[in-house]
């Protein structure tokens, strides 16, 4: 099943579609530079590629896949990269496929993502994988399936990255029309679908896509809807955390006031170093919301609420308090790790070096280094 929506879903794209694009994009380069130096190939795959471009002449992920792999051939020792776009909808496919032309580095396959799923699998033994999932809704996604490329990470030569769109509110939903549990009361803060099926799912069929029958419990024993969202979108990302040590969510949303996000990107890696890249990029992603959230007119206050617009206050303090943490002294890289770790998507590497930077400048804390900069491998500590 490909992307479950009328023909206008690609006519335009949505706000919540251009955060989603952004993070993809900008992991994409350092990624690419990163994972060069493993000297194997790399396959990027895109399990639901659309058309490629949306009816306002935005990118769809096939072209912002293509261009950035063009920009890491560009760099010194570039790996060989190829990209499979998968699209199960003949008509966006063959749009994809006039649009892509005849690249020899890409291939446009029509067909089911599932079924997709073993070639992938032997690709992979022999690739660096980045796996970019992105059903409309949660259709086309099966546990089992793909767990037979997720089981690929417990090998230690192979890398495997996975960055899924989950669209836990379709999900919870059609739970609950199969669970036949009450309807949703109508809340302002818990915006309605734009899209919805009249036929009821199996409660098979969603067993099959989360790997499990889990999501039924906590759809009947939760106090309230968004509860119940949230508890689903933990037990997944725990179930993923049983293939990748890193794995990290992102809630985008309509507004930041609502309560159920429009979708949850989840990405996972088994390097530590990814989770500062990708905390980056969902970084980029909030700011668009916080520019799309900013009022009309000045105020004297800030407005938005935190989670759009950090306090670099407690940022300070923050610092101040892993310093007190690892005493007497800390890479800065480590420092930065270890800040992202606690607080994902709350502040960005560049965020947080700035801030070392300016309590080194004022002498709250100090550093050494070979080069005499404050780079990523200088020791802070705090003079005593």
């Amino acid at each position: 099943m490909s992307h479950k929506a009328d023909a206008s879903f690609f006519d335009k794209k949505r706000p919540w579609s251009e955060r989603k694009d952004k993070i993809l994009g900008y992991y994409l380069e350092p990624y690419l530079a990163k994972i060069a130096h493993l000297n194997k190939p790399v396959l990027i795959v895109d399990g639901f590629a659309g058309p490629g471009k949306f009816g306002d002449g935005s990118q769809g992920s096939p072209l912002i896949i293509l261009e950035q792999a063009d920009r890491a051939r560009t760099k010194r020792n570039a790996a060989t990269i190829r990209c499979n776009f998968v699209e199960a909808n003949p008509a966006l496919e063959q749009q994809l496929a006039v649009l892509v032309g005849s690249r020899p580095d890409c291939s446009v396959t029509l067909g089911l993502f599932t079924n997709a799923l073993s070639e992938i699998a032997q690709l992979a033994k022999t690739h660096s994988l980045f796996l970019y999932i992105d059903p409309y809704t949660v259709e086309g996604l099966n546990w089992r399936a793909l767990d037979d490329v997720l089981q690929l990470v417990k090998q230690r030569d192979n890398s495997v990255e996975l960055l899924l769109n989950f669209n836990v509110d379709s999900f919870c939903r059609r739970g609950r029309a199969a669970l036949k549990l009450s309807p949703i009361q109508s809340n302002p803060l818990v915006p309605e679908l734009e899209w919805t099926d009249s036929a009821t799912p199996q409660v098979s069929q969603l067993d099959a896509i989360v790997g499990g029958d889990w999501w039924r419990s906590l759809l009947t024993s939760a106090t309230d809807y968004p509860s119940a969202v949230d508890a689903v979108t933990r037990r997944f990302c725990l179930q993923l955390a049983g293939r990748f040590s890193q794995v990290c969510r992102h809630d985008v949303k309509e507004l930041e006031r609502h309560l159920v996000p429009k979708y949850v990107l989840i990405f996972c890696s088994r390097h530590p170093d990814t989770r500062v890249l990708m905390n980056d990029a969902m970084c980029k992603s909030r700011d668009l919301q916080a520019e799309r959230e900013e009022p009309a007119e000045s105020t004297l206050f800030e407005m938005r609420p935190e989670k759009l617009v950090p306090d670099m206050k407690k940022l300070e303090l923050l610092v101040m308090e892993q310093m007190r943490k690892f005493p007497p002294e800390i890479r800065r890289e480590d420092l930065v790790w270890k800040i992202v770790d606690e607080n994902f998507c709350k502040y960005s590497s560049s965020e947080i070096c700035r801030t070392v930077a300016a309590l080194a400048k004022n002498g709250t804390i100090s550093f050494r280094s070979p080069t005499g900069r404050l780079n990523p491998d200088a020791v802070l500590y705090v003079r005593v």
